[in-house]
């Protein structure tokens, strides 16, 4: 570390979060007692949920969160309250990880598992516990943004989950362990959507019984409320983006990857001459550069460079 580094961590240098600080998936074979995962996820000082699942055999999920501690679980396909002994489940949530002990849920000898980690984190995934008091009421969380999701479960009561998304609203909610469709009823969430800061519920059991202790699993996603919270509006005639010409599009030899996601309509497609996705001409040769476009042929996506065709999907747009 250079003088300058260290002089910037002493003055309060932030630190940027990526998705890999937050996010990972795991899989690992459990051996009963020992095991650690390590991910690289802080939920020992941050906190945060680790969902489970055996991969080779018919076992419950179990969801283990830093609110409720290592000890304890939760079934998200069950209405039961599954809180584990200390002879069960986890023995550790770490600064890199965490520490599996023995069981079904996640570590039986010999047992494959899969396991996803949502840590705390603005902008991301918060766990809030809260007591019910019975009537319509909201509850802070700390996501700094609207959530596109929430699932609410009793701990004292077998209540099963409730389940607020975005793409129905408030008015409605869905229960994650059953298979029934969406219902639509005010005693859930209070028929008033969350902000940034709160999110409602109403008088129902499964989501404020009067003197029970709920978890609430709170997943950024809701749409921002801002006018100018766009990262870009396009009408669909004639608009394009340009970039200026930069080394960092030179990418040798080797293999590599260009990603993108497009939305592109069947008339366009048959109207047009050669719908471009990516371009990266600088001087509209096609020899030395390359270039990502619809065939309105066959409506396929085409990667054309040194002068042909050298890539075809097999997808065609519809």
């Amino acid at each position: 570390m250079t003088p300058m580094q260290q002089m910037l961590l002493g003055i309060g240098a932030k630190k940027k979060t990526y998705l890999d600080d937050v996010f990972s998936t795991d899989v690992y074979e459990g051996s009963m007692s020992g095991k650690v995962v390590n991910n690289g996820i802080n939920l020992a000082t941050e906190g945060g949920l680790v969902w489970f699942k055996r991969r080779d055999g018919a076992h419950e999920h179990g969801l283990y969160d830093t609110a409720r501690g290592v000890e304890k679980a939760l079934r998200p396909d069950q209405n039961v309250v599954a809180d584990n002994s200390a002879s069960w489940g986890l023995t550790d949530f770490n600064t890199d990880g965490y520490g599996v002990f023995r069981g079904g849920d996640v570590g039986a000898a010999n047992q494959t598992y899969a396991a996803w980690t949502f840590r705390k984190a603005k902008g991301f995934f918060d766990v809030v516990t809260y007591t019910g008091n019975g009537s319509n009421r909201t509850i802070a969380h700390s996501l700094g943004c609207i959530p596109g999701c929430i699932m609410i479960k009793n701990l004292d009561t077998a209540e099963n989950w409730r389940v607020y998304h975005k793409s129905i609203g408030a008015e409605k909610h869905v229960i994650l362990n059953l298979t029934n469709a969406e219902a639509d009823s005010a005693t859930q969430f209070n028929d008033t959507e969350p902000t940034a800061s709160v999110f409602s519920v109403g008088t129902d059991d499964a989501v404020n019984k009067n003197g029970d202790d709920f978890v609430a699993y709170v997943f950024a996603g809701g749409e921002s409320p801002a006018a100018t919270a766009r990262c870009v509006e396009m009408d669909g005639t004639g608009d394009y983006f340009t970039t200026s010409t930069s080394s960092d599009y030179d990418f040798g030899t080797g293999d590599f990857t260009v990603e993108t996601w497009v939305r592109i309509d069947e008339d366009y497609v048959t109207n047009n001459s050669y719908p471009t996705v990516l371009d990266a001409r600088t001087d509209g040769s096609y020899t030395n550069f390359w270039v990502v476009y619809v065939n309105p042929g066959d409506q396929k996506i085409y990667y054309y460079t040194g002068g042909a065709n050298r890539i075809t999907s097999n997808v065609k747009i519809e």
